[in-house]
């Protein structure tokens, strides 16, 4: 532009080659600054021009030579990706499971996390932990209504472990948070050891009143609303974001798998032995899953790498904030709206189930510990299924699954006996496992480390909501009847499964 409007720029002739120039005529800034070539261009070189690189760095190998350097460097890299990670460290890789990688099936893709030596055993613990749950809602239950043969008194011990839990689901995620996961666990489990141990105890010198097992609820609620968000929020934090879709199923399919025996062998032990040995047998469970947490690295703080995480207003001014953040995060929020809603509906049928067995079915605890095995099995089934996906429509599988335990529910309220009543409870636990898995996936996926413990303590607050719709159908169970209230439960879920659908686009959208 400056040579058409200069006349003597225009009408100046072009300047020849000069020494130390290439001689085709263009300006070569690397040659005048490092000099002109003393050695004859290598006849790989990349064309006639000057190459800067090979000046720089030397002549490359040929072209040949480059090719079969790119060949090993890639079978390297593939290598380094598939070896596992340092005793406790996650890897390194953020990408999720499935992006850019064929699918491997269910043997690889599924298992891959447990390559990593900490999440084996954190799985350990998880097992024995999950035992040790799974057995004492149902012992605590079978007991309860042994004692007053009531719906209602299932219900109140409910609520008597959501009350405190929920006042402290917050402050759970902050201490996930603000200290060591693993310890805040470890912490925990070994309470909830000793707290079994003494209602074992009370049984054995038959002494248990329905009031003992009333505090013993009340700790159980404030131990699970301080450890299950630093158990959650562990999971990112041993195996990082890659392998988030392998481990998190994982661990919903080892809480099922446990599900599928630890409560039938609850209910067998109480039958056969009585209740004090099933409680034993809880209080040992809880103390392996302390131990196996020991060889865990033992991480600082999540929310010390969080610019002002400290701040003002101490461990309110963190639940505010954490709060905030959710609020500001559309799709936490948004995974955590359909996660309560649903949770309403879907989970009360746990603790009423064995009322319905012995109302309708007309059967005791051993045909409870069968049913629950059912539905136990059918979401081990669909946890691995979960586990093998590659990312994709996350969010419509997750209301899907919410609408299938509606239909089950529905189906199990007139099957009428334990044949049909088993197949139900199949297709319940297949729906389960989804809900519970794909909440879980897509909760961890988009929320921020720092305030990942606070994110899934109002993800654990769903359980103890549970409780308060337990009571509430414990109340319609006594004044309707148990079939009209496990139906009411399955239609309420499949119209609201609807609802979400058209009015959450967001959920819809999530991959």
């Amino acid at each position: 532009m400056t040579e058409l409007l200069d006349p003597r720029r225009r009408n100046r002739k072009p300047r020849g080659p000069q020494p130390g120039e290439p001689s085709d005529g263009e300006y070569n800034l690397a040659e005048r600054v490092y000099g002109p070539r003393t050695q004859p261009r290598s006849p790989e070189s990349n064309g006639a021009r000057y190459n800067l690189a090979e000046r720089v760095h030397g002549g490359g190998p040929p072209r040949s030579s480059i090719a079969a350097l790119t060949a090993t460097a890639s079978v390297t890299a593939a290598v380094s990706v598939a070896a596992p990670p340092r005793r406790g460290d996650p890897p390194p890789a953020a990408t999720a499971v499935g992006a850019g990688e064929p699918s491997s099936g269910l043997s690889l893709r599924a298992f891959e996390s447990l390559r990593i030596p900490a999440f084996r055993w954190y799985s350990v613990s998880a097992l024995a932990m999950y035992a040790a749950l799974m057995t004492e809602m149902l012992v605590r239950g079978i007991i309860v209504f042994d004692l007053t043969g009531s719906f209602s008194a299932l219900g109140t011990l409910a609520l008597a472990s959501a009350v405190p839990g929920l006042a402290l689901s917050f402050h759970g995620g902050v201490l996930a948070d603000r200290f060591s996961r693993k310890y805040v666990v470890q912490v925990g489990q070994g309470i909830s050891a000793v707290t079994s141990l003494i209602v074992g105890l009370l049984l054995f010198f038959d002494q248990l009143r329905v009031a003992h097992l009333m505090a013993a609820a009340v700790v159980h609620g404030i131990m699970l609303a301080t450890m299950m968000p630093a158990r959650q929020a562990l999971i990112p934090e041993i195996v990082g974001r890659r392998y988030l879709m392998s481990a998190i199923p994982l661990n919903s399919a080892g809480m099922n798998f446990m599900s599928l025996f630890a409560p039938t062998l609850g209910g067998f032990a109480v039958a056969l032995y009585g209740g004090e040995w099933a409680y034993f047998g809880i209080a040992a469970a809880y103390i392996i899953a302390t131990v196996a947490m020991f060889p865990i690295a033992t991480r600082p703080a999540a929310d010390a790498n969080l610019p002002g995480a400290e701040g003002t207003g101490g461990e309110v001014g963190r639940i505010t904030r954490g709060l905030i953040y959710v609020w500001r995060t559309p799709a936490v929020s948004a995974v955590l709206v359909v996660s309560f809603l649903t949770s309403l509906l879907a989970m009360p049928y746990r603790m009423m189930l064995p009322g319905f067995v012995v109302e309708v079915f007309h059967a005791g605890a051993a045909e409870v510990s069968v049913l629950n095995g059912i539905a136990a099995a059918g979401s081990l089934v669909g946890a691995l299924a979960i586990a093998s996906m590659a990312e994709g429509r996350r969010g419509q599988l997750l209301l899907g699954s919410a609408a299938l335990i509606g239909v089950g529910l529905v189906a199990f309220a007139f099957s009428g006996g334990l044949l049909i009543g088993g197949a139900c409870m199949l297709v319940i636990g297949l729906g389960s496992a989804g809900r519970q898995a794909l909440v879980s996936v897509l909760l961890q996926t988009h929320a921020q480390d720092a305030y990942r413990g606070r994110v899934m303590s109002i993800y654990m607050a769903q359980f103890q909501l549970m409780a308060f719709g337990t009571f509430f159908v414990g109340k319609f169970s006594d004044a309707f009847g148990a079939v009209i209230a496990f139906a009411g439960l399955g239609v309420g879920l499949v119209l609201l499964s609807i609802l979400l659908w058209v009015a959450m686009p967001r959920i819809r959208r999530m991959e």
